[in-house]
Parts: C-alpha cells; structure tokens; sequence
C-alpha cells in the first residue's frame, strides 16, 4: 500500500507588505544587446565551446558579430560587428 503524506498548515511564513512586483518577461542574465561594437564582457567559469555557441545564436537572433576568447578564470566575449 501506497503511504498517504498529509498536508501540514504552517504559520511559520513572514508577510510582507509594499513589495514591488517583478517586471514580465525574461530578464537576460548577460547584456548581449547592450553592447555597441569594441565592447566586451566576461562569463567567469564558462566553457568556450559554451559560450561561443551563445555568442553565436545571439549574433543570429540580433544580426551582429561576436568574438570570444578564453581568458583567464572564463571566456572574454565582445561585440565585433
């Protein structure tokens, strides 16, 4: 027989008031389209073949051109186009 778990109520939970509402919509975690052409950013940790796939389906989704080089603790990527 299948054991039946039972729903505990808990008052334990803290309300707060007056807290804003998060924006709709995806909130990117890197600035593929803020960067103008010559500027770059670093994904510490990341894998080069990783990153440079990103690189690569932003630069087709945003019609630009990246570059991405393996640096020290991650990959530099920049804007080349």
């Amino acid at each position: 027989m299948a054991s039946k778990s039972k729903l505990v109520a808990s008052t334990e939970f803290k309300i707060e008031k007056g807290m804003p509402l998060p924006l709709p919509g995806r909130h990117p975690k890197w600035p593929w389209r803020q960067l103008e052409v010559g500027d770059s950013f670093f994904m510490p940790g990341a894998h080069t073949g990783t990153a440079c796939r990103m690189a690569g389906q932003q630069a087709l989704r945003l019609e630009v051109k990246f570059s991405c080089r393996t640096v020290s603790g991650g990959v530099r990527i920049w804007r080349i186009a």
